[in-house]
Order: C-alpha cells, then sequence, then structure tokens
C-alpha cells in the first residue's frame, strides 16, 4: 500500500488502533465509550470525590508519575507542530458518525490541542521542579480546596 502524506485521502488510511476499519455503527460506539469515560474519569477526579482522593494512598502513589506523564504531555504537544500534517489526517472528518462537528479546521484543531498539551506538560513539570528549587507554590485562592475563612466576631 502507497501511503501519502496530506489531507483527504490520507484519513482513508487504516489507523493504528484499527477503529476506522470497523463499520461507522462501531466507530461511533467506540468514540461515544470514549467520551463517556473520559467524562466519568473527570467527574470522579474533579467531581466530590475529588478531596477524598487528594492525599490518599493512591495519590501519593502516583505523585512521583507526574513528571513524566508531564514530559509525555511536552513531546506530544511539540509533536502536534512538527507533525502537523500527520495529526491534520487523523482529524475526522465534520460529520462523521452522524454527531463529529467541530467549528475550525483540522489544522486550527490541531494547533490548539498542541499548544494544551505543551501547557499541561509544563505545568506537570513546574509543579515538581518549582519544589525542588525552594520556590513554594501559593495555596488556592478559593473554592473547594482552601481553608475556610476565620468566623467573624462581632462586637457587642
Amino acid at each position: 500500500m502507497l501511503l501519502t502524506r496530506g489531507i483527504g485521502e490520507g484519513r482513508e488510511l487504516p489507523a493504528p488502533s484499527g477503529i476506522n476499519t470497523q463499520p461507522k455503527a462501531v466507530q461511533a460506539g467506540i468514540v461515544i465509550a470514549i467520551l463517556a469515560a473520559i467524562a466519568g474519569g473527570t467527574f470522579v477526579i474533579a467531581g466530590p470525590f475529588f478531596d477524598a482522593l487528594r492525599g490518599s494512598g493512591a495519590w501519593n502513589f502516583s505523585r512521583p508519575t507526574w513528571p513524566l506523564i508531564g514530559v509525555i504531555y511536552l513531546v506530544a504537544g511539540v509533536a502536534h507542530f512538527t507533525e502537523l500534517e500527520g495529526f491534520e489526517n487523523i482529524t475526522p472528518p465534520n460529520g462523521t458518525w452522524g454527531f463529529w462537528y467541530t467549528p475550525f479546521s483540522p489544522k486550527f484543531n490541531v494547533i490548539w490541542t498542541g499548544v494544551v498539551e505543551v501547557l499541561a506538560g509544563a505545568a506537570l513539570l513546574l509543579g515538581w521542579l518549582l519544589p525542588l528549587a525552594g520556590v513554594r507554590r501559593a495555596s488556592a485562592p478559593g473554592g473547594a480546596h482552601a481553608a475556610p475563612a476565620p468566623p467573624r466576631r462581632r462586637s457587642p
């Protein structure tokens, strides 16, 4: 099989995962399942269970992996720019599966997701490197993780 770089027909090449070789209904089911898993994981991690998880054994066990994850995000983000056409080719065309629509071009989607991955990788690395450099991070300015304000006393 001759591989052709570029937008369009390159999208017809089999993906490494093989998802795009499945019938359209199976592809849609896989994408919906992935999106549901991401939504469920987000709810668990950022929802009411976050405070229970933070500081636990599982949390502390995962902390040493954060710099590695940061490097992976950085490398993946940079790859969005060095392999722009390849990433554009794996972007599903608008209308795929009857529900996949984005207001932007595949190129713009690849660029903005690359920027987000570089920023996320940098944040993970800085969160690990700053304490090593003796820099203390500020506590949360508000929300669920900030210490509650002391009660106000009323004068008689």
